[in-house]
């Protein structure tokens, strides 16, 4: 049993020793683990460990067993605010639920065993409406890389791998339920919840804001960056606007060629990579944080990761590269599942118009990102206590930092227009 669920509400973790150690004892017992259980040492996670902060706990389990290995676990609490709730339940909803059918569906349909779809994300012990408990996989060689250091080729390459088959698996699970059957079984993950007309009132003001941040940071740049003027002209251009475009982005359409889940938050902070010390490479990769998930096109999930985590240099060479490794996945994943070859619903050419379609979504959601890697959380901004003119100040007096967030978002951009000139040659 790879994943267990439980309806019960467990809100309130046991203070007492002995308590707490019964109610891990039959977590346990759920997950076919009957050892006794000697001791529960719980510790706060902290911004640095990896996993985030708030809510969020270590547990380290002992046994009485002498020598036996101690269970690491990583256990998320359900959040006060109600949106950051909503948020929680899609993820209890993934791991309690569409996983350990998603596991079932590939056990039944890939005869040669080539997708370990069980290996892409961390070992879920237990799933309620108030905690979630998951294998510690920082424990098991798994590393985040920093917010502030993009993805280098071969990172990326394992990524991509792991997006191609993970979209396959969905695609061919649609298919074969129908997608308003899919809807229906799995909604609490099909469904946007985010990116909705209904939703401005709580989420424009964030996006508003992230694109007058933008054209600040490139309009307090003192260095000569090229593709300045377009970069500044296009972000003009979604004034009052960019909110409706994301929604017109992530919108599920029925003449979409490919329709999967979308895992929905594809960056650094939700992707974990196995580390081989000797080889200093690394050989695997996990997601973390399905959090964000929808129905729709899987480019969703490749414009954002190839924007927001990709090395600029590494995207603007290899960005043909990287898809095909990703379509290449995606397509042989399927057909292992029972899709022909021959009738794989789109070719390279069209899966890269695709992406170019949806790279707005990418092109936004990083420069989200960036600005809150690099200002909202260093310096601790709410939502409600944003000042662009404290912005503006932090700008004129951080000028290296403010030079080289400009050449990011310019570079971005740019590489957008180009992506339309190739678009048009296609075309």
């Amino acid at each position: 049993m790879l994943y267990a669920f439980s309806k019960l509400r467990m809100a309130i973790l046991p203070e007492d020793p002995q308590d707490l150690i019964e109610f891990f004892s039959k977590i346990l017992i759920k997950n076919e683990i009957l050892d006794e259980i000697k001791n529960i040492s719980r510790k706060s996670s902290q911004d640095g460990d990896g996993l985030g902060h708030g809510g969020k706990e270590f547990v380290t389990i002992e046994f009485k067993e002498e020598g036996k290995i101690p269970l690491e676990l990583f256990l998320k609490k359900r959040p006060p605010t109600s949106t950051d709730a909503i948020l929680f339940d899609k993820e209890v909803f993934f791991y309690a639920v569409f996983l350990p059918d998603a596991l079932a569906f590939v056990e039944q349909k890939d005869e040669f065993k080539e997708i370990p779809l069980a290996e892409m994300f961390a070992k879920c012990y237990h799933a309620d409406t108030d905690i979630i408990l998951l294998a510690n996989v920082l424990k098991n060689g798994f590393v985040m890389t920093p917010v502030n250091r993009p993805h280098t080729f071969y990172q990326a390459e394992q990524v991509f791998e792991k997006l191609g088959m993970f979209h396959a698996v969905t695609y061919v699970m649609i298919k074969d339920l129908g997608v308003d059957e899919f809807r229906k079984k799995y909604s609490p993950l099909a469904e946007e919840a985010v990116f909705l007309p209904e939703k401005a009132n709580v989420h424009i003001k964030h996006w508003e804001t992230t694109l007058e941040m933008s054209l600040a940071v490139l309009n307090e740049t003192k260095t000569p960056v090229e593709g300045l003027e377009y970069a500044v002209n296009f972000l003009e251009k979604y004034k009052g606007k960019i909110f409706g475009e994301l929604c017109e982005q992530v919108k599920s359409r029925n003449e979409d060629m490919l329709t999967t889940l979308n895992f929905g938050n594809v960056w650094n902070g939700n992707i974990f990579v196995l580390k081989d010390e000797e080889k200093k490479s690394y050989p695997g990769a996990l997601l973390i944080d399905p959090k964000m998930t929808r129905i729709g096109s899987p480019l969703l999930d490749v414009s954002c990761y190839m924007f927001s985590c990709v090395a600029e240099h590494v995207r603007l060479t290899n960005y043909k590269y990287l898809l095909d490794v990703f379509y290449e996945f995606i397509r042989d994943k399927s057909e292992e599942l029972g899709e022909e070859f021959e009738t794989f619903a789109v070719q390279f050419d069209d899966l890269k118009v695709l992406y170019i379609g949806k790279s707005l979504y990418g092109i936004f959601c990083a420069i989200n990102f960036l600005l809150e890697k690099c200002y909202r959380k260093p310096q601790g901004i709410a939502e409600d206590d944003f000042n662009m003119e404290k912005f503006v100040n932090w700008l004129q007096e951080n000028p290296e930092l403010n030079d080289t967030m400009a050449i990011e978002i310019s570079s971005k951009i740019n590489q957008y227009e180009r992506y339309l000139q190739e678009l048009t040659e296609l075309e």
